[in-house]
């Protein structure tokens, strides 16, 4: 949860910007098991002096993690109703929660998700490809500077090195990148 929570910061503010401009972030986990086992529907988190507990260091982060095996239902109804739903269990023929069950019986029913479906898995794809790409081409720049290191080490003149590099790490990067490398690293 603490990942996913401070991984919100990342997008509020634009390189060079100040801490000040900060924006509050609110993070709702909604978990069908209770993380911390105490029973609880509801856990908000602030920031507070762990001596006094009194004093709040306001750091605009608001959490809230919501369990729909909560024992203790000091909710309103509408959020009873939804961790509920959660379960399994629709509570009224009519509402929001009938309403919410009635949208996703006829999504699914259309057809519709499985080209949702698709386009995920072809999103998913796409991302897995360029991160293995990434991957690849960031082991091969590393093995590509030992390689230099190495070569550097018996005395070879920078254009021989060059030309080995090529030869061995042509397919992961440009002759360009490779001329940088041994720039870089001669």
């Amino acid at each position: 949860m603490q990942y996913y929570a401070a991984g919100l910061n990342n997008f509020t503010l634009k390189s060079g910007q100040p801490y000040t401009k900060l924006k509050s972030t609110y993070v709702v986990f909604f978990c069908t098991y209770d993380p911390f086992d105490q029973g609880e529907s509801m856990y908000e988190f602030n920031f507070f002096d762990c001596k006094t507990k009194t004093i709040e260091f306001n750091v605009g982060m608001h959490i809230k993690v919501f369990n729909s095996k909560g024992k203790n239902r000091d909710l309103n109804q509408k959020m009873l109703d939804f961790l509920d739903y959660m379960n399994g269990v629709i509570n009224h023929a009519q509402g929001y929660i009938a309403d919410l069950q009635k949208d996703i019986d006829h999504y699914v029913n259309s057809g519709k998700w499985v080209d949702d479906m698709d386009k995920l898995a072809y999103e998913m794809n796409q991302v897995t490809m360029k991160a293995a790409e990434r991957a690849t081409k960031k082991k091969a720049i590393e093995d590509a500077i030992t390689l230099i290191q190495a070569l550097k080490q018996v005395n070879l003149s920078s254009e021989v090195i060059f030309e080995k590099v090529l030869q061995d790490y042509s397919n992961d990067l440009s002759s360009d990148e490779i001329k940088k490398l041994v720039e870089e690293n001669y």
